[in-house]
């Protein structure tokens, strides 16, 4: 069984990986070609994981937007990664009261 504390790791990397993968998109909002970045989360046993794979540009056309980055679909995901990222600190902070708590006991 993995312990809580692993999995709130792997949370909070996994939620710092895909916020950096969206900082990154809007960074380069307006860098022409600029391939996006997508992060890919998959479950594991060991807890959660981010691939980032980076996204072919459409081809440009005249007065088109510079790339596929769409600078409300990045703010929303990247709120949702800070979500996520408090959620995980959150578990982390339970365990560790989990294991206090328990030391306290046996001492």
């Amino acid at each position: 069984m993995i312990s809580a504390t692993s999995y709130a790791l792997a949370g909070l990397q996994a939620a710092s990986t895909q916020f950096n993968a969206r900082a990154d998109n809007i960074a380069n909002l307006q860098t022409a070609n600029y391939q996006r970045a997508v992060p890919l989360q998959t479950s594991t046993p060991a807890g959660p994981q981010v691939a980032v794979r980076r996204e072919a540009p459409a081809p440009q056309t005249a007065g088109a937007p510079p790339n596929d980055v769409r600078l409300e679909d990045e703010l929303v995901a990247a709120k949702l990664s800070e979500t996520a990222y408090k959620a995980a600190a959150r578990v982390l902070r339970a365990a560790d009261d989990i294991t206090q708590e328990t030391l306290d006991i046996l001492t």
